[in-house]
């Protein structure tokens, strides 16, 4: 089945519910349904198919209904980030080798002028002014361009979080078995209203703020970029009952609700990507009656690799990212490669198999084969099983890269962290391993000194002594300007890692 089918099926059965919600008005999945069809007619005429269209857009209506005509057309979708750097975005296109730039029009001109400066000719259409409204409600596609669910649909950026990102290829099935994935961990109910102040170029957001609801007969409500407390009083206009969203998104909503001494009545659950919430987060959301659904992943996997039962109101462990999804098989493996076969508790280097694993890399054949072995992704990330099938339990414990094995143990510099920004004059701070000249591994951390401030080496080694477990206690300290952190606010460990490289003795 391909996407648009799945979506004509969904459409039919909610035909006169809101797909979406935007500036004030609704549209109905039926009304949605026949946008899709008629634009896949338009652009089958207007740009042909089998293209390879790069979407530089913010989060509307107009830019779920393109990506489905594209699907129709043939033609293959590569979200891109409107906001980061012009030198970046043109890289993407050129390595990507987009042949269109779709875009929203609140960032038309600036687009044009990013393409003018860097002499890249290529095509840009305005989608939100696009409507084909001489074309059929219903569509049907071309008997020599039929798309078929092996069609790649959606070429994602990676993070980059262990080094330079790479571009991840998915057909109509992957994407669709990603979206449907999903039903039973949230326990969706008719009513249902999904927002996200994620942009979807990220495959999180993608999937969570925008495909699963659509596939499922919930309503997307599209943020407008409100803070505070016009921000409260949008969701609850707007009757969202559940937000998708990073940990420092849910950190600032918890600060406004504090400040303008509000709740959130008709919010249900949050759905947290792209990082973790803390356990005082957790609790807090708990308190206001929130549920909390922790996911983990990674873009490879159609980004959902396990995810929290909102419906279960339940202690968990540190770093708990949930249960595993359906139709998802999961192993963990000791250092000599092996399955770790124990069905308890049971630590190793993950790899998962399922059918929302990607494709594979663009334009990156041995990158592929090292992540993709037989039909299990093998994820770099070291992650704690316990149970299996449905009693299934995931812990995510780190990169692999980001951790350092002493003997059976499993060490995370992360411990550092907390102890290290607790000190008076640090602003931020992370901890992080290196390599001396030696080869031996060691614990360092990476400080930023608040203005005026005199902490030195010294001080900060002997405060963390007191603080931090002894194999993990920081024999060095480099002083810098800025941590690198993901779109979820993690410190990018690796990133430090590489960036003080051959700085230790």
């Amino acid at each position: 089945m391909i996407l648009s089918q799945h979506l004509s099926a969904t459409a039919s059965k909610n035909a006169t519910k809101a797909a979406f919600r935007y500036l004030g008005k609704e549209l109905t999945f039926d009304q949605f349904k026949t946008q899709v069809s008629k634009l896949s007619y338009l652009y089958g005429h207007e740009i042909g198919h089998q293209q390879r269209v790069a979407f530089v857009t913010h989060n509307s209506p107009a830019v779920a209904a393109t990506f489905f005509a594209m699907t129709n057309t043939r033609s293959v979708v590569i979200p891109l980030n409107p906001d980061q750097a012009p030198d970046d975005l043109v890289e993407a296109l050129r390595f990507t080798e987009a042949t269109h730039v779709a875009v929203t029009s609140d960032v038309l001109a600036r687009i044009r002028d990013v393409l003018s400066q860097a002499k890249l000719n290529l095509p840009i259409i305005d989608i939100e002014k696009k409507h084909g409204g001489e074309y059929d409600s219903s569509f049907t596609p071309a008997p020599d361009n039929t798309p078929i669910d092996g069609d790649q649909v959606l070429i994602f950026k990676s993070g980059g979080g262990s080094g330079k990102a790479k571009y991840v290829i998915f057909n109509h099935k992957q994407i669709l078995a990603a979206a449907t994935s999903l039903r039973t961990l949230y326990h969706l109910t008719v009513n249902d209203r999904i927002l996200t102040n994620m942009n979807w170029n990220h495959p999180f957001s993608f999937l969570h703020g925008m495909l699963f609801p659509l596939m499922n007969g919930a309503t997307t409500v599209v943020d407008l970029g409100l803070e505070n407390k016009e921000f409260l009083e949008f969701l609850i206009d707007n009757r969202v009952t559940r937000l998708v969203g990073s940990p420092p998104f849910f950190y600032k909503l918890l600060i406004v609700c504090r400040n303008e001494k509000r709740v959130l009545p008709g919010t249900k659950s949050i759905t947290v990507g792209v990082g973790m919430l803390s356990p005082e987060l957790r609790k807090a959301f708990r308190l206001l009656k929130v549920d909390v659904g922790q996911c983990y992943g990674k873009t490879e996997a159609g980004w959902t690799i396990s995810m929290e039962d909102v419906g279960e109101f339940e202690e968990v462990p540190p770093k708990y990212v949930g249960k595993g999804l359906p139709g998802m098989k999961y192993k963990v493996l000791d250092p000599n490669g092996d399955e770790i076969l124990d069905k308890g508790a049971r630590q190793g280097l993950l790899a998962v198999s399922g059918p929302c694993v990607m494709s594979g890399y663009l334009k990156a054949e041995k990158e592929t084969k090292n992540a993709i072995r037989g039909t299990w992704l093998y994820t770099g990330d070291y992650a704690e099983l316990d149970g299996d099938a449905e009693t299934l339990r995931i812990r995510y414990l780190g990169r692999k890269e980001e951790l350092y094995m002493m003997g059976d143990q499993l060490l995370s510099p992360d411990v550092i962290d907390t102890p290290l920004r607790s000190m008076t004059g640090i602003q931020d701070g992370a901890g992080f391993i290196l390599k001396t000249m030696k080869n031996q591994t060691v614990f360092a951390c990476a400080v930023i000194k608040t203005p005026g401030s005199t902490v030195n080496e010294k001080s900060i080694i002997d405060h963390c002594a007191m603080r931090v477990p002894m194999e993990m206690r920081p024999t060095m300290v480099v002083f810098t300007d800025s941590i690198p952190r993901d779109a979820g606010g993690s410190v990018m460990r690796s990133k430090l890692t590489a960036q003080f490289a051959g700085t230790a003795g």
